[in-house]
């Protein structure tokens, strides 16, 4: 199963292929007879809903993608911190800006508090 899920991720993110998958149609015997074929299912690099079972598996999915960034900018002696993070999973975004000391002070706490809400990891960020 692996080789086919490899296989499958290949053609449809690196090559940009279409994929479609035939099964035989009902009551037509044994394999050595089957003559008949239909679609049972098609993805392509932008619809790949019909084959989410065969490429990811439940294990794909236990660490959460969570992205996180960290933006910095200094006007008029004044020091402003953004932050920004976007979790695919849940689907939620979350932004913060806030005026900053030159200790970051207040980064390390809202930093930490993004952190603890999103569920992000910690070395990632």
């Amino acid at each position: 199963m692996a080789l086919t899920k490899a296989f499958l991720r290949e053609a449809l993110t690196t090559k940009q292929m279409r994929v479609e998958i035939y099964e035989p149609l009902e009551g037509q015997g044994g394999r050595k007879i089957n003559t008949a074929w239909k679609i049972s299912k098609e993805a392509s690099p932008g619809n790949i809903g019909q084959l989410e079972d065969l490429l990811f598996d439940k294990d794909d999915l236990v660490s959460n993608a969570v992205s996180m960034a960290i933006r910095v900018t200094m006007k008029d002696g004044v020091r402003t911190v953004g932050c920004a993070f976007v979790d695919v999973q849940e689907k939620t975004v979350g932004v913060s800006q806030f005026d900053e000391t030159e200790n970051f002070s207040n980064t390390e706490v809202s930093h930490s508090d993004i952190i603890a809400v999103s569920g992000a990891d910690d070395s990632h960020c």
